[in-house]
């Protein structure tokens, strides 16, 4: 696999987690567990295991993002 394809691949995971991450956002109740939320909600959405859903959440994932793109533009140029 190219260095070109692992970018992609790396920037398509971090979009889904910052898109989980979103989610997770509008949706976010404190009185609700996280494991019932994960269950309820993200599961069904997005098909990820519960240890995904927690490391989506854990950070923001915009610096990461950022940096691939500019990565990658390069590469294109």
């Amino acid at each position: 696999m190219s260095e070109k394809a692992k970018l992609k691949r790396r920037l398509n995971t971090l979009y889904r987690y910052k898109a989980i991450g979103d989610y997770y956002a509008e949706i976010y109740n404190p009185d609700i567990p996280l494991r019932r939320l994960w269950r309820k909600y993200i599961y069904p959405k997005f098909y990820v295991s519960y240890s995904t859903f927690d490391k989506a959440i854990s950070r923001s994932w915009d610096r990461e993002i950022e940096e691939l793109e500019r990565k990658l533009s390069e590469k294109n140029a």
